[in-house]
């Protein structure tokens, strides 16, 4: 799971509330039958989940990004993880591991018979693979997507891990030989 750490000066319950007033609530089944592009949200006092709809697509293999509440004396930090669903991308595995397979078959069958009238067989699994490629293609964008609503909505600045500056700080990093031991 890819990890990183943001910083917003906003406390954990004004976060809540503007996440609840930016996003749609997540709600199994009934989120999804909406058909119009939304960032969907679970929000509890420890953190919360986002996720991206799409219009007339559900994108199983589209990455979550759970957060983690973190108070501090003068800020919130919040450590955000991306990651997708382990059953879904074992789906889409065997989902265009048959369609490839039917591909390979009906093509040697196309060949051996030299019936021009059975391209569709051939055809029909590559429209599938297509899909299963186009909703890769989408969810690459939904790692981003996330990030810059967070940036967004919270006001959250990423946290540099070598120097825990954010990118809104001024002043170069100390040096190395000040940094505290990892």
């Amino acid at each position: 799971m890819l990890r990183h750490i943001f910083n917003t000066q906003l406390p954990v319950g004004a976060c809540n509330r503007r996440l609840e007033a930016a996003a749609e609530r997540d709600v199994p089944i009934i989120a999804n039958m909406r058909f119009s592009y939304g960032i969907l949200a679970r929000i509890d006092d420890n953190g919360f989940r986002l996720r991206v709809r799409r219009a007339f697509i559900h994108n199983g293999i589209s990455p979550r990004l759970r957060a983690r509440y973190q108070p501090t004396a003068s800020a919130t930090l919040l450590e955000l993880r991306y990651g997708i669903n382990p059953l879904w991308t074992i789906w889409y595995v065997c989902v265009a591991a048959f369609a490839g397979w039917m591909v390979v078959v009906n093509a040697a069958e196309l060949l051996r018979r030299r019936d021009t009238g059975s391209w569709f067989l051939v055809l029909a699994p590559l429209v599938f693979l297509g899909f299963v490629i186009l909703c890769i293609l989408l969810a690459r964008r939904d790692r981003h997507t996330l990030t810059r609503f967070i940036e967004l909505t919270l006001d959250a600045t990423p946290v540099d891990a070598e120097s825990g500056l954010t990118s809104r700080s001024s002043g170069p990093a100390p040096p190395a030989a000040d940094r505290p031991p990892r």
